[in-house]
């Protein structure tokens, strides 16, 4: 019972938790990834079941997060291309209405 350091235990204890955190958070990335979602707070927190509170703390997880999210802003979305579309086609039946 000399042996027993309630701190280290602690410290043990926060250093798993925190990587079964990254561990958690990195498959839900992965996930919204392939499943071509979109990916910001909410839907990492709630794909991963963590708090946000935890992904916005988290300096690390909170840059890789903001990074994937301005990557997919850049990038058109299936809904965009598909309004184009629709507008090309809607401009198209009206240029032969008018013919």
């Amino acid at each position: 019972m000399a042996d027993y350091d309630r701190r280290e235990q602690m410290k043990e204890i926060h250093a798993s938790r925190k990587a079964a955190t990254y561990q958690k958070v990195d498959k839900a990335i992965q996930r919204l990834v392939r499943a071509k979602e979109s990916i910001n707070f909410n839907s990492v927190a709630s794909e991963a079941s963590v708090a946000k509170a935890t992904l916005y703390n988290n300096l690390e997880l909170r840059d890789r997060i903001e990074s994937l999210r301005q990557q997919q802003a850049k990038a058109p979305t299936s809904k965009q291309i598909k309004r184009e579309m629709d507008d090309n086609n809607k401009d198209a039946i009206i240029e032969s209405l008018r013919r």
